[in-house]
């Protein structure tokens, strides 16, 4: 989650700069290919209908990021949509903790 939410900083940081190669753009792209190698690793782990929703989490740290260093003035549907995306991640998770035991 962490590379996926680098990549996605980066990325905005990169779009920001006006020029299409700079830094920003070099370190999504890194952070990109990392999450890459690191998605195989957790479906090795895991199977699919867990690790995917898990995914979603990041957005909920993606909102506050982006009014933090973007600036940006999110209006309550975006905020109704992370609770929502919450919500599915804890769902899923609560599923999978009951079919441990």
């Amino acid at each position: 989650m962490l590379l996926q939410l680098g990549g996605q900083i980066a990325a905005g940081l990169s779009g920001s700069t006006g020029s299409i190669v700079n830094l920003f753009t070099v370190i999504s792209y890194c952070c990109l290919l990392a999450r890459g190698i690191v998605w195989v690793l957790v479906l090795k782990k895991l199977p699919l209908t867990v690790a995917y929703p898990f995914t979603g989490a990041v957005y909920l740290l993606i909102l506050p990021l982006s009014v933090l260093v973007f600036g940006e003035q999110p209006g309550w549907s975006r905020f109704a949509g992370a609770a929502l995306i919450f919500a599915g991640v804890a769902v899923t998770a609560a599923g999978m903790v009951r079919n441990e035991h």
